[in-house]
This record gives C-alpha cells, sequence and structure tokens, in this order.
C-alpha cells in the first residue's frame, strides 16, 4: 500500500469517532474498521511507526477479529475510552504531518 492509505484510514477513523453512537461503539467502529487495517510498515511514514504499533499493543488487541476488538473497547470505563479515541487523533495529526 502507500502512505496515502495509511492516511485516509486515520482520517475514516476520525469520521467514526464524530459519529453518532456512545464513545465504545465509535472507538470500537474507529478501529475495526479502519485503524486496524494499517500495516504500519508499509502505510505508515517511519517518524509513526512505533507509536502506532505501541498505542495498538497498549490495547492488547494483536490480530483480533472485529467482534474481539468491540469486546475489548467494550469492556473499558468511558475515561479509558476517551483516551483511546484522543490518541488517534494525536496520531492522526502526526500521520497528517509526516
Amino acid at each position: 500500500m502507500s502512505h496515502h492509505f495509511g492516511k485516509q484510514k486515520f482520517y475514516f477513523a476520525l469520521l467514526n469517532l464524530v459519529a453518532p453512537g456512545d464513545i465504545h461503539s465509535r472507538v470500537s467502529a474507529a478501529l475495526s474498521q479502519h485503524l486496524l487495517h494499517i500495516k504500519e510498515d508499509d502505510d505508515l511514514p517511519e517518524s509513526v511507526r512505533k507509536e502506532y504499533l505501541e498505542f495498538k499493543n497498549s490495547l492488547d488487541i494483536g490480530n483480533a477479529n472485529d467482534g474481539h476488538v468491540v469486546e475489548i473497547i467494550n469492556n473499558m470505563s468511558e475515561v479509558d475510552a476517551e483516551k483511546v479515541a484522543q490518541h488517534m487523533v494525536a496520531l492522526y495529526e502526526k500521520v497528517i504531518v509526516g
């Protein structure tokens, strides 16, 4: 793929974050529909790869399927789900800058 693909996936993930619904469903959708499809080595600028991988690893989702991602996010407190969303936005800013 290309860095353009990674930027698109982050952009669409952010659209999920501002969509209707509770924070858990919005974060789950952003991850499962977009961010988890990113291959850091192919789709992200080198300056963001390590942080993206650490972000993914911090969620303990690895190569989880969509249902497992939803379960993990639903088990978070609202505050923790909000922190995940904030981290997504911060990563998006770095991806755009490159």
